[in-house]
């Protein structure tokens, strides 16, 4: 680690989002000591991903004990929570903290600003106000930004069209001909969420993905009072879907016994549910486990049995004025389109201007491939932390990883305070080892995210940018077990930089896998 010393000074934090990142960090930060914090959030309401997201059928695919943090023990309705329950739990969780105070909700951050003569960073707001701080956390997540098709014919489609993060629940879709344009995660809500309502729904499928069965319930009032009530049950069924998620990732190791394993239960849930044996040739994917994230549901293939539910395995080609145009030139008469087409997951922090030392952007400095240390810091971006950067998603719950990348930043302000440190940076040679031992282990352990199909993992060069090849315990390992920031440094004198040789002897190694 490279740190600028000098005397002991105010250390204000800004956290920018309140969703479960922006909302961990906070915590993370309070608990050990400090509370000079401040959160921004563009919406009026916090949750993030579970405020902007409200389609029918919208709920988490990860067990509920294991999607939530580990500081907050919750009286769980259901295996797998829904969107409300989700976005009920980010309130509660502000109210147990005291965090609501600290947020200020509508306010739109556009730049954050470096100044190297004052080793602070300056905010500056959409209404034209800024603010200083000593540390930036950006918390705004990846699946924020919507990924709309540039089809011909987008301006002469004369009936309605929306993204499912942008839901509009004023169109009545009852006796409506309706499309769904995609079939990952969020159409395998969608689809199950609306077909009861429609006259016609159709499903156009440009790749058929891996799913396997969800099997979400609500829990009985034995198994709440036994996880509400019985010390360490919760806990139990923590570890439980864990240790079900490490065994399953195996298989992104495309030569392993798991990846077949992994193929053949949702190849059989293809089998198990969907009647018509042309459909389900449709439903098959041709292509590695792994290679895109894997549904979980277990009302979606049921679905494609209804009479007036077809799947149509082609993309779409354009629009015209009643409906759409698929790969093979046939036209489709539709009412409405509903958008599952995903989100501009390698575009990293696009929505605001990042600038560090020497005026450096952050864009720029990604202008080839986004990279973070451990996901969370970028060299010559000095007191700058990342929650869901680069190459964090996955491994199983997103919570576990976020709150990894949150104990590093709330590990180094401790630190900085205690130290009196005015910086603390990344060296570049920390980065480029770390990012050579991450693609060793995307050739490897994590070889079917790059197999041959179409995900949104990768970058216009190829890179895999958005996720973690292992298991949440490996990254867990790399920040907690090893962590960087908590290794001696040797801080220089106010205004000059001074080496940490410790820092820098370790991460030369190849990081423990």
């Amino acid at each position: 680690m490279e740190t600028t010393g000098g005397n002991s000074r105010r250390l204000r934090v800004g956290i920018v989002g309140a969703g479960l990142g922006g909302v961990g960090a906070a915590v993370h930060l309070i608990k050990r000591g400090h509370s000079d914090l401040e959160i921004f959030e563009k919406s009026e309401k916090p949750g993030g991903v579970w405020w902007d997201n409200k389609y029918p059928g919208c709920g988490v695919d990860i067990h509920s004990h294991a999607y939530s943090y580990s500081f907050m023990k919750y009286p769980w309705k259901r295996t797998h929570a829904t969107q409300p329950e989700l976005q009920q739990y980010v309130e509660d969780t502000i109210d147990a903290f005291d965090l609501r105070p600290k947020i200020h909700f509508n306010t739109v951050v556009e730049k954050i600003i470096w100044d190297d003569d004052r080793d602070l960073y300056r905010m500056e707001f959409a209404d034209g106000s800024a603010k200083e701080f000593e540390v930036v956390i950006s918390a705004v997540g990846f699946l924020i930004n919507p990924k709309y098709p540039t089809w011909p014919g987008m301006d002469v489609f004369k009936g309605e069209m929306f993204h499912t993060s942008r839901w509009r629940s004023d169109i009545d879709l009852r006796g409506k001909r309706v499309a769904v344009v995609g079939t990952g995660s969020t159409a395998a809500q969608v689809v199950p969420g609306v077909a009861d309502d429609v006259a016609e729904l159709k499903v156009f499928q440009r790749e058929p993905g891996y799913v396997a069965p969800k099997n979400a319930r609500a829990y009985t009032d034995f198994e709440k009072f036994l996880y509400n009530s019985v010390p360490g049950m919760a806990r139990l069924s923590r570890i439980r879907a864990f240790t079900r998620a490490t065994i399953r990732n195996r298989g992104f190791d495309i030569t392993s016994t798991r990846q077949r394993l992994n193929k053949e239960v949702c190849v059989g849930n293809i089998v198990n549910n969907v009647e018509d044996p042309e459909t389900q040739e449709k439903l098959t994917p041709q292509y590695a486990w792994g290679c895109k994230r894997q549904i979980e549901s277990s009302d979606y293939y049921p679905t494609f049995n209804k009479p007036h539910v077809k799947l149509v395995p082609r993309a779409v080609t354009e629009l015209t004025e009643d409906g759409i145009i698929d790969t093979d030139g046939t036209a489709h008469p539709v009412d409405v389109i509903i958008l599952a087409t995903g989100f501009e997951t390698t575009k990293y922090l696009s929505s605001i201007e990042v600038y560090g030392e020497n005026g450096l952007s952050l864009q720029e400095a990604w202008k080839r491939r986004a990279a973070a240390f451990v996901g969370v810091t970028v060299p010559r971006f000095p007191n700058f932390f990342i929650l869901y950067g680069p190459n964090t998603h996955g491994g199983y719950s997103v919570i576990a990883q976020l709150e990894c990348a949150a104990r590093v930043a709330a590990r180094a302000v401790r630190k900085m305070k205690r130290k009196g440190w005015r910086r603390v940076n990344t060296p570049q040679k920390a980065l480029d080892d770390y990012m050579a031992w991450l693609d060793r282990k995307f050739a490897t352990a994590g070889s079917a995210m790059l197999a041959d199909c179409n995900n949104y993992y990768r970058n216009e060069a190829g890179d895999n940018v958005t996720n973690w090849p292992l298991p949440n315990i490996h990254y867990s390992y790399m920040t907690t077990v090893r962590p960087y920031f908590d290794l001696v440094g040797t801080p220089g004198r106010a205004g000059s930089a001074g080496t940490a040789p410790v820092a820098e002897a370790e991460l030369s190694k190849e990081p423990t896998s």
